[in-house]
């Protein structure tokens, strides 16, 4: 997912809606886990775990 991300942010213009759909779609749990450690971060007002 590293690798989609620096495309989507340097290479913006060539991505294609499908392939972010797809990736979506099929990396949901992490994105998940991510936005979660987030909030737990947040919530105990740990800035650098994330």
């Amino acid at each position: 997912m590293a690798k989609f991300r620096n495309r989507l942010i340097h290479i913006y213009w060539e991505v294609d809606d499908d392939i972010i759909y797809n990736i979506l779609q099929e990396d949901i749990q992490d994105i998940e886990r991510l936005i979660d450690k987030l909030i737990g971060s947040l919530r105990k007002g740990d800035r650098t775990s994330v």
